[in-house]
């Protein structure tokens, strides 16, 4: 299921639903911890310390802008 959920989320970024993206990749962190996999557990909070720059750039441009 984390597998599953993580693609999910690697989708919906690439279709730009945000919102939906990071909902998937906490479905696949909380899956993770209930395995243990220690390696998945990282790769996904690192993949949502990305999405949450990504969030701030944007942001920060968005204000640059206007």
């Amino acid at each position: 299921m984390m597998e599953f959920y993580g693609h999910l989320g690697h989708i919906t970024r690439q279709l730009n639903y945000f919102d939906e993206a990071l909902s998937h990749w906490h479905v696949a962190l909380s899956w993770s911890y209930k395995y243990g996999n220690v390696q998945q557990i990282a790769t996904v909070l690192f993949i949502l310390a990305q999405a949450q720059q990504h969030e701030k750039n944007t942001c920060l441009l968005s204000i640059i802008i206007y």
